[in-house]
């Protein structure tokens, strides 16, 4: 599965009101989502990959308010991973089932931007802006060649074939 994105992301930038600084961008999340999930929360969702700008903002920390303990806690938010921006990734095995991916199956990934505000805190809006994971389902349908296409190959690249013992020069 190969996912292509656009850079419109990049692009924006938010005012963070209550302290005068800015969200500026700062990286992509892919995620695979669970099958059958419609309306998918933090545990139906798997991270795939971090892009990330190169420019020594890793790990964002913030104060969050951790339901669990009924405090606010301060901890890494965001992992960031400083390895550059890219707009496409390929998948060659499903990360939930760790096989390959069957022809006719739907699978649903999600590609979120995130933003910094390394002014933002306790008592101000957080330092972390992140874009809707449940707007930006993709969903995704391998499909083998169809009958009668036709494909071009150049010398020496790999044709996969279900037959062990068939050569092709």
């Amino acid at each position: 599965i190969y996912l292509a994105w656009n850079d419109t992301c990049e692009r924006v930038s938010f005012p963070n009101k209550l302290t005068g600084g800015t969200y500026n961008f700062q990286g992509y999340n892919i995620y695979r989502i669970r099958p059958n999930t419609v309306y998918p929360n933090k545990s139906d969702t798997i991270l795939i990959k971090t892009f990330d700008i190169i420019d020594g903002i890793r790990n964002i920390r913030d104060s969050v308010y951790d339901k669990e303990y009924q405090n606010i806690v301060y901890g890494v938010v965001q992992n960031g991973s400083d390895n550059g921006i890219a707009r496409t990734i390929e998948l060659t095995k499903d990360t939930v089932s760790g096989a390959g991916f069957v022809n006719g199956s739907e699978y649903k990934f999600a590609v979120t931007a995130y933003y910094y505000d390394p002014s933002g805190g306790i008592n101000s809006l957080p330092k972390l802006l992140t874009s809707s994971l449940t707007e930006n389902i993709i969903r995704v349908i391998p499909q083998g060649i169809a009958p009668e296409a036709q494909i071009n190959y150049e010398r020496s690249d790999t044709i996969r074939t279900d037959q062990r013992d068939l050569a092709v020069m």
